[in-house]
């Protein structure tokens, strides 16, 4: 009994030094197990950064390709042209007249704005129904002209030449033809007034283009002075020609001056652009 027990002992001991061996291993080949589930976990995520890497590239291309890459990148915008800023040129003829054009002008002024500047004005021009910046310019026409001396005897179809000329802004009255030149697209007001001494008469006609507008007809034939006038709002195209010529049957009588007192005058002016 007692010779057994050193035994005993000792089979325990190498019992239990084998358990703990075989712990031991279990737990270095779980280690190892995780350490391989750990690499593959890394090699994905490295696989899938170099992807996220070149769509983060490919993407900032096209954002600096937009010009908005960076927020805080300036963003050049024209600044409106001032109306006292365009400078009119007499270099466009319409049937001997001159018409005034404002020139193509170029940019003189530039802003600079940031990208949420930019976003709000753009938020501003959609509110208002433009997405853009519009530039206007106003034309401005208006003449008045009447005689400086009188014509003895008018021809059959004869064109008025009002020569005395006092106002002609926009040059659009030409007064070696008697010719108004409409300059651009608008309504305008025409006004002509005929004037006879007494026992005299004559007929004159308003023309625009080939077409009868009005027809004047004043008759001092019972020994007094006589007049007509007419004022006319007319919608002009851009090029049409409107004057004052001899009705059928006036050829040969006289249309007075009276020292350049407009009681024979012809005038137009615009209204607005359309």
């Amino acid at each position: 009994m007692f010779v057994a027990l050193p035994i005993l002992v000792q089979w325990l001991l190498i019992l239990i030094a084998h358990c703990k061996a075989e712990t031991t291993d279990d737990k270095i080949a779980a280690m190892f197990r995780r350490l391989e589930v750990v690499e593959k976990k890394v090699e994905q995520v490295e696989k899938e950064n170099k992807v996220l890497k070149k769509e983060n590239k490919r993407i900032n291309e096209k954002l600096e390709t937009c010009g908005c890459a960076n927020s805080q990148k300036d963003i050049g915008f024209e600044e409106p042209v001032r109306a006292e800023d365009v400078q009119y040129t007499n270099e466009i003829k319409l049937n001997g007249t001159t018409s005034l054009r404002p020139p193509l002008s170029p940019i003189q002024n530039v802003k600079t704005l940031n990208f949420e500047d930019h976003k709000r004005n753009y938020r501003k021009s959609l509110s208002l129904g433009t997405s853009s910046t519009t530039i206007t310019t106003t034309t401005r026409m208006a003449f008045l002209a009447g005689l400086s001396k009188p014509i003895t005897s008018l021809g059959s179809h004869q064109a008025i030449n009002y020569d005395l000329v006092l106002t002609n802004e926009g040059q659009a009255y030409d007064s070696l033809r008697g010719h108004m030149v409409a300059p651009v697209r608008g309504l305008y007001l025409v006004s002509a007034c005929v004037f006879v001494d007494p026992n005299n008469y004559l007929a004159l006609d308003l023309f625009k283009n080939g077409q009868l507008i009005s027809n004047f007809f004043p008759d001092g034939r019972g020994g007094h002075y006589d007049s007509e006038s007419k004022t006319l709002p007319l919608v002009l195209e851009k090029g049409d020609i409107v004057w004052m010529r001899t009705h059928p049957g006036s050829e040969g009588h006289a249309l007075p001056a009276h020292g350049g007192s407009l009681y024979n005058s012809f005038s137009g002016v615009l209204l607005y652009e359309m």
